[in-house]
């Protein structure tokens, strides 16, 4: 294809959603459409069991809607650690970081962990 178009939607429903929708309008088969789910680590509370998050993940629904798809569905999620905004914040939460530079430190080191395994 000429052009691929990323289609990044926040869902929970496979069988509806509005970004896709759109999407059709230029790509009515999602022959050139790339699906993205966003915000996953939100969503895992809402999921009952394993299971229901491997249904989610599985996304066979997305097969039988459009067979033709690109490529996806592809997940993000923002990473575990959280940066404090407030300074009187005591919170004894290990995952919280105390600034960006200690978050971004954080990751680069778990990123150097990550290759070496």
């Amino acid at each position: 294809p000429d052009y691929i178009i990323l289609c990044v939607e926040d869902t929970m429903d496979w069988k509806h959603g509005i970004t896709r929708e759109v999407v059709q309008k230029a790509d009515p088969d999602l022959s050139r459409t790339v699906i993205v789910n966003t915000k996953l680590d939100t969503k895992l509370p809402q999921f009952g069991s394993p299971k229901d998050v491997m249904d989610f993940i599985g996304a066979k629904i997305t097969d039988q809607l459009s067979p033709h798809k690109l490529g996806g569905p592809f997940y993000t999620s923002v990473p575990s650690g959280r940066v404090s905004r407030n300074a009187n914040d005591d919170d004894d939460d290990d995952t919280r970081f105390e600034d960006d530079d200690e978050f971004v430190a954080a990751c680069a080191e778990k990123e150097d962990s990550d290759r070496e395994q």
